[in-house]
């Protein structure tokens, strides 16, 4: 299936739908700043209250390697600073099911 870009409350809905069918989504992928209002942390912790056991990787272009921006991760499954190959998008993405 084609990976969707969806605003944060977009992408609390479709996780809540998948909750219980027969296809619920394995990890998610979320950006700490979402257009439509919500912020990648803010739509962590719903997903969370939906599913405490959900694995979700914070991506970010202000992370850097001094652990500049990374303040706001506490409690993702992993973080994965942009910009990222598809290599090390699929390693984040292995260890989150992990």
């Amino acid at each position: 299936e084609t990976p969707h870009t969806l605003n944060g409350a977009e992408a609390i809905a479709l996780y809540r739908e998948h909750l219980d069918s027969a296809e619920p989504i394995d990890a998610v992928l979320v950006d700490m700043t979402l257009p439509g209002g919500l912020t990648g942390r803010e739509v962590a912790v719903e997903i969370r209250k939906l599913d405490p056991l959900s694995r979700i990787v914070a991506t970010s272009g202000y992370f850097d390697e001094n652990q500049s921006g990374w303040d706001d991760v506490t409690g993702f499954t992993g973080v994965l600073p942009k910009p990222y190959s598809m290599e090390t998008l699929s390693e984040a993405i292995a260890a989150a099911l992990c």
